[in-house]
């Protein structure tokens, strides 16, 4: 079982945007950045839909507070909702790569020290959990508008669903995992693995502008 956050209706562009660069479904499939931004995408739904899916798991091996934890989701989702904004504003001042860079990068590090909070205590769990929660908000706020930069606006609800089915691949990959080697890699290992997955979109989207409509969306 798994939950797939679902996308923003909301993507930003500037003007020099709207300059028809669109490309058919079959043309952004023969583009390497397409394949690019579906790994990236792929990399950042896992660890997202992980996190989403097991922290409470998670949490209860050492804090036996229901409602402390529902008031940690919220506080949580109401950081998510208002990142997808800032991360929104971040691109329109800098880029996609220099937004997605920054999002992946912090993922990480706090999914490597995530398993620290059991000894830090229920209020490092908090902080930690928003952290993530804010990073998540980059994903799907950032990548369709990174479809449309990179494939135009014409066709971008075909575009964006070919891109999308990513976040159905890691899905069915996070139950997998969750359903069969969750109980014998534990959640230490858990988070340790998963931290790989927003570093590795960290390095695709780094080298992302030497891909035929990488420079879109770069720095």
């Amino acid at each position: 079982m798994y939950f797939s956050i679902g996308p923003s209706e909301f993507y930003f562009l500037s003007a020099e945007d709207h300059i028809d660069n669109s490309m058919r479904p079959k043309e952004m499939l023969a583009s390497s950045t397409f394949y690019c931004l579906f790994a990236a995408l792929f990399c950042c739904s896992f660890y997202a839909n992980m996190f989403y899916n097991l922290y409470k798991t998670f949490a209860e091996t050492f804090i036996d507070d229901d409602f402390f934890l529902a008031r940690a989701f919220a506080i949580g989702s109401t950081a998510n909702a208002v990142a997808r904004v800032g991360w929104g504003y971040l691109t329109d001042r800098t880029s996609f790569q220099i937004a997605v860079s920054m999002a992946t990068c912090m993922a990480s590090a706090l999914l490597l020290t995530m398993p620290l909070t059991r000894e830090l205590g229920r209020y490092a769990f908090l902080l930690w959990l928003v952290g993530i929660f804010i990073c998540m908000g980059a994903t799907h706020a950032l990548f369709i508008t990174a479809s449309v930069k990179c494939f135009g606006d014409k066709y971008k609800a075909s575009n964006y669903g070919f891109l999308i089915l990513s976040t159905t691949c890691s899905g069915i990959i996070l139950s997998i995992v969750s359903q069969y080697y969750l109980t014998a890699i534990g959640y230490t290992w858990l988070f340790l693995i998963t931290a790989a997955f927003p570093f590795t979109a960290f390095i695709i989207t780094s080298l992302i502008h030497h891909t035929p409509q990488g420079l879109l969306i770069s720095s």
